[in-house]
């Protein structure tokens, strides 16, 4: 394996996912709780149009399944970068659990660029543009043939492209 040049991992910042779990998860968690509650122990139906007790149980273990699995991705998903001197390395793990390359014969430019913002995890944008980012908004956009972008997000900006710039050299013996 190559020296590497750089390296950078991200994760989600944990006061950003307590917000999220707070905001989206917990009050369906605790709707579900009370209704289970009143229709299993009280012996009242939960609703004007009630469920039976096993489609509730069915319910309520996917809806717990589901923000299960939402709090385990947030927990665990981590951006990975890597430049050596053969190129740029990713991945976005649980998501793209394999290292994706970008061979430095197939970068045609690359520059720091501040963007709006697009959301976290993975995102296509409407103008066919890959972003990879976990906070913030600052990034490395990528430029290949095609006019194919893709721009991974970073929180060291000036390392990340002085280690691009270092690859990018041609190489003297």
């Amino acid at each position: 394996m190559a020296k590497e040049y750089y390296s950078e991992q991200q994760q989600f910042n944990p006061v950003f996912f307590w917000i999220v779990i707070g905001v989206g998860a917990l009050p369906m968690a605790i709707i579900l709780l009370l209704g289970m509650y009143q229709q299993f122990f009280l012996g009242q139906p939960w609703g004007d149009q009630p469920m039976s007790d096993v489609g509730l149980v069915l319910v309520s273990l996917l809806c717990f399944s589901i923000i299960t699995g939402v709090i385990l991705l947030f927990r665990y998903a981590k951006l990975e970068v890597e430049v050596n001197r053969w190129g740029v390395r990713y991945r976005f793990s649980p998501l793209i659990s394999n290292w994706k390359e970008m061979v430095k014969a197939d970068i045609k430019k690359h520059k720091i660029i501040t963007y709006s913002f697009r959301g976290y995890g993975i995102r296509w944008g409407l103008d066919g543009i890959k972003t990879l980012t976990v906070k913030g908004n600052k990034g490395i956009e990528f430029l290949f043939s095609e006019n194919k972008k893709i721009i991974i997000g970073t929180q060291q900006p000036e390392l990340f492209l002085a280690a691009l710039d270092k690859m990018m050299k041609p190489e003297t013996e």
